[in-house]
């Protein structure tokens, strides 16, 4: 069967859908592994296929037992779902005793990022969720620990290279900076940044119940925008939030 190409995209929802085929999720091919102590870094050089970004696929074992740790973590009154989650992560914000202006600046942002949510949350890739599996691998689901990810194309289409660190006992945020040499190199040679991919963890210990928004941080949004993606993906693992330039541009410009 004849592989389709895709040369430019501005979201990845393009290529979910109709075009999905259910089965393993599995990346092509085995990544270069280098682990330093409590650091792991993985590099998958790949074709451009559309089955890496299929969100139809059959669960493995790993995949249900996190899903269902992840159910478990929300109280019976308020069950799992990631936009709610963002709405109840507003509400708190709203409850904090800031500056005025700061605290307006910041619903407002919030406001935005829920409007852009409601379209743009979807069940996880098999590219988001092989890259989680890792990192699960890597750490366990209860260890408050984010990976990081970050996909660059070649100049014709065709090839995909997908960097990719955790880290353990990074305070929870693995350090992409790390990442920034080898990413450099290849950019050198013609490869362009394409996607930017993270994890926010569940945090079941939280007080009050802000246990996982999928939405991006104001550090996360600054990324984005100085490195010009064209698309940036948060993912909990189950589903993803996916913003297009538009998106995370739109949401940059209200940060407080």
């Amino acid at each position: 069967m004849k592989k389709i190409l895709i040369l430019a995209i501005s979201c990845l929802s393009l290529l979910i859908g109709e075009f999905a085929l259910a089965g393993v999720c599995k990346l092509p091919g085995f990544p270069k592994i280098n682990q330093q102590g409590n650091i792991l870094f993985l590099t998958w050089t790949i074709g451009n296929e559309r089955s890496v970004f299929s969100n139809q696929f059959d669960p493995n074992q790993e995949d249900e037992d996190y899903a269902e740790w992840v159910h478990a973590g929300f109280p019976a009154e308020r069950a799992y779902d990631p936009l709610l989650s963002l709405k109840h992560h507003r509400s708190l914000m709203a409850n904090v005793n800031w500056d005025p202006k700061k605290k307006e600046s910041i619903l407002r942002q919030l406001d935005l990022m829920i409007d852009i949510a409601r379209l743009q949350i979807r069940k996880t890739t098999c590219l988001e969720t092989e890259l989680f599996r890792r990192h699960l691998a890597f750490v366990s689901p209860d260890h408050y620990s984010e990976f990081g990810a970050e996909v660059l194309m070649s100049k014709d289409g065709k090839r995909l290279k997908i960097h990719f660190i955790s880290e353990r006992g990074s305070g929870g945020v693995a350090r992409m900076n790390l990442l920034q040499e080898a990413i450099a190199a290849d950019l050198k040679v013609g490869w362009k940044r394409w996607l930017h991919i993270h994890n926010h963890p569940f945090d079941f210990t939280n007080p009050y119940g802000d246990f996982a928004p999928i939405g991006p941080s104001d550090p996360d949004l600054k990324v984005y925008v100085e490195h010009r993606y064209e698309a940036a993906i948060v993912t909990d693992g189950i589903h993803s939030f996916e913003m297009a330039p538009r998106h995370y541009q739109e949401m940059y410009a209200l940060q407080p």
